[in-house]
């Protein structure tokens, strides 16, 4: 079985993205479907309404698995990491990345937590509910470079001196 059944791809843009070469990976890529956020100008909270959507319609997923796609140190072993800990203990509403006992993304999110996740609002993000004592969950420390993100010019500079 496939750790990850369906991906779901949220973007600002509607469709296949033209510099994603289809050739490279079909099998890979005959499970992702490609979304538009139409209201992504307006926070966080409607790119994850949006993905978290569209993965319902699919199916009726035991958790999602939220990842940004501006984070190039993130590597498979984590996010197996956070699958293998939340199959380990169903009893989990999620299972965060993060450093210092501080959840971030990539963060794995259990069906416990997605009417609470249709609620957010603007720029919220799932952190909000993270540090909700009603839910429960677990942090599985990663090195910090895995955190460093790609929203600037200059950041990707920096980061590419980095790798």
């Amino acid at each position: 079985m496939e750790k990850l059944e369906r991906i779901v791809v949220v973007s600002r843009v509607a469709g296949y993205p033209s510099w994603l070469n289809a050739s490279e990976e079909p099998v890979y890529l005959q499970r992702c479907s490609f979304i538009e956020a139409k209201d992504a100008d307006l926070g966080l909270a409607h790119s994850l309404r949006a993905g978290l959507s569209a993965a319902l319609h699919h199916s009726k997923p035991d958790a999602v698995l939220v990842m940004l796609a501006d984070q190039p140190f993130i590597r498979a072993e984590l996010l197996d990491q956070l699958i293998f800990e939340y199959q380990a203990d169903r009893a989990l509403d999620y299972v965060a990345a993060g450093d210092a006992g501080i959840g971030k993304p990539p963060v794995l999110l259990a069906a416990s937590m997605f009417n609470a996740l249709m609620k957010l609002q603007g720029d919220e993000g799932a952190r909000k509910l993270l540090l909700k004592p009603g839910f429960r969950g677990k942090v599985v420390e990663a090195e910090a470079r895995c955190f460093l993100d790609l929203d600037t010019p200059e950041d990707v500079e920096a980061i590419l001196k980095l790798s």
